[in-house]
């Protein structure tokens, strides 16, 4: 009778870490990619910390000389029906930070290797623009919408086609980008 209770602390132990384990959206956040938008061309690099949640980031795009741009982030996995979210604040030097959020979702029930993705980020600053990149394009706004679909070719290599909306730029700002990627996943 003494030994009932570990062995049923040790099974819903291993129940609950075999759940969390299955839980996992599969989805690679450790990555580095190339993105050809139709104004320019950006590198960039991210990845998980330790194999935490925590995310950094850094990019560059070849547009006006800019300075790299620095990326903080948290992914939340498999917040609902198999969606990662993934909040952050993405800033280049001398620019106003720039809020978001990520939605990113495995389509593998429609076309193995299949993924899509929206993304969502503002100053949070009326009439406050700032110079930024999502999606894999770059550009001036207060805000931008970014929608994504990619196919993951193997585990290392991906391709993707996006789309980028800058909300409220500037006239002189390009304000829908169509973005293609290529990414390798470590």
């Amino acid at each position: 009778m003494k030994h009932i209770l570990p062995i049923l602390t040790i099974t819903t132990l291993a129940a609950a870490a075999s759940a969390q384990a299955a839980a996992s959206s599969g989805l690679s956040y450790n990555r580095v990619a190339f993105s050809r938008s139709s104004k320019d061309n950006t590198i960039s690099a991210q990845t998980l910390v330790g194999g935490s949640n925590v995310l950094v980031g850094i990019d560059s795009t070849s547009a006006n000389n800019s300075e790299p741009q620095l990326t903080l982030g948290y992914v939340f996995k498999n917040v609902y029906a198999g969606v990662d979210a993934t909040v952050f604040s993405t800033q280049s030097q001398w620019e106003n930070t720039v809020y978001g959020v990520t939605l990113r979702r495995s389509l593998s029930e429609v076309v193995a290797g299949l993924e899509g993705s929206v993304s969502y980020a503002n100053t949070f600053s009326k009439n406050n623009t700032s110079y930024f990149g999502i999606g894999g394009a770059s550009s001036v706004g207060e805000g931008a919408w970014a929608y994504e679909l990619a196919y993951n070719v193997n585990k290392q290599y991906q391709v993707a086609a996006g789309y980028v909306h800058f909300v409220k730029a500037p006239s002189y700002a390009e304000n829908n980008q169509t973005v293609v990627s290529l990414r390798y996943n470590f």
